[in-house]
């Protein structure tokens, strides 16, 4: 995530969970740097590391430096420091338990995350739509 965010949810985490030790820094590096990053996290021998760098490339992070961490665990967490931070706000409870908490983020961020929902949720649409047309082809062939 950006510095400042870092900053925030950094502050935020050591205030819920003063026994904890909690550190932060923000991922907009190059890509150059990875290795050095991973090399400083393996320093500091992080038991449990949250990588907020957006999809695709906290994924391809935690894939590509994996064995350089020496972390146990390593979680990728996209926009939750942002709302940690405070600079998003999460779901209404009842959005989350409908599966609509993404629709919530579109609504927050709608010039950044309607073109990409609406291809992802149009091509899953278009998938599942397939399966269940080829599942009621095999049904009906069966009979």
């Amino acid at each position: 995530s950006t510095p400042p965010l870092v900053t925030r949810a950094v502050a935020r985490l050591r205030q819920r969970h003063p026994a904890s030790i909690v550190d932060g820094s923000d991922g907009h590096f190059p890509l150059e740097q990875s290795a050095e990053r991973a090399e400083a996290i393996r320093s500091r021998a992080i038991d449990l590391l949250f990588v907020g760098m957006g999809t695709p490339r906290q994924e391809r992070y935690i894939e590509a430096n994996w064995d350089q961490l020496g972390v146990g665990v390593a979680m990728r967490v996209g926009g939750s420091l942002d709302v940690l931070a405070g600079a998003r706000l999460r779901a209404r409870p009842w959005m989350g338990r409908a599966g609509l908490e993404w629709l919530a983020r579109m609504a927050q961020e709608p010039w950044r995350l309607t073109p990409r929902y609406l291809v992802t949720n149009t091509m899953f649409c278009l998938l599942v739509g397939r399966a269940l047309l080829m599942h009621a082809k095999r049904w009906l062939l069966e009979r």
